[in-house]
């Protein structure tokens, strides 16, 4: 299969929010509790991803498209406070998960976060999500040893840190 990387615009928020609903639901499952995921709904969520592809600023989120148009995978990332890139979001649609719409949007943000001059990378992973945590591993990324507690709806989660030397990945195109 093959996918065509771009920046989203406002129009994609609709596709976005679905796929992170159901993302969310498939993969975090026995991580978060069930009753946060079974709330979730992509028609509320899709109004504030319309809102953060609307507004200017350092953030930048790309989608993987098929011919078709079709949506697979999104990423976004940033420039966090101490000025390392930041992937801050990586979700693609469950049903097309190893289909390379996911590695390919994840190189797009780190060849962006690159190209802005960032030298390093950082993202934070749910401690329980091994499926994620492989995924980044098995593109270069190393935990730091750094640890938090995300709090959801009263719920502590351990999070942990990951960090990639940008100059020395070198992602191919997709």
């Amino acid at each position: 299969m093959t996918w065509t990387v771009r920046q989203a615009e406002p129009a994609d928020a609709a596709e976005i929010a679905r796929i992170n609903v159901l993302s969310w639901q498939y993969a975090y499952r026995g991580i978060v509790a069930d009753e946060l995921l079974d709330q979730m709904s992509s028609q509320r969520r899709a109004p504030g991803w319309e809102t953060w592809l609307s507004r200017p600023g350092a953030d930048t989120v790309f989608v993987a498209e098929d011919r078709t148009g079709r949506i697979g995978a999104y990423c976004a990332v940033r420039e966090n406070e101490n000025g390392t890139g930041e992937l801050v979001a990586h979700y693609g649609d469950p049903k097309l998960w190893g289909t390379g719409a996911g590695r390919a949007v994840h190189h797009a943000g780190l060849r962006h976060l690159a190209a802005l001059g960032h030298t390093h990378a950082e993202l934070w992973v749910f401690q329980a999500n091994m499926l994620a945590r492989n995924f980044y591993r098995a593109h270069g990324w190393r935990p730091d040893g750094a640890v938090r507690a995300d709090c959801l709806q009263e719920q502590e989660i351990p999070t942990c840190r990951y960090r990639l030397r940008l100059p020395s990945y070198l992602p191919r195109t997709a």
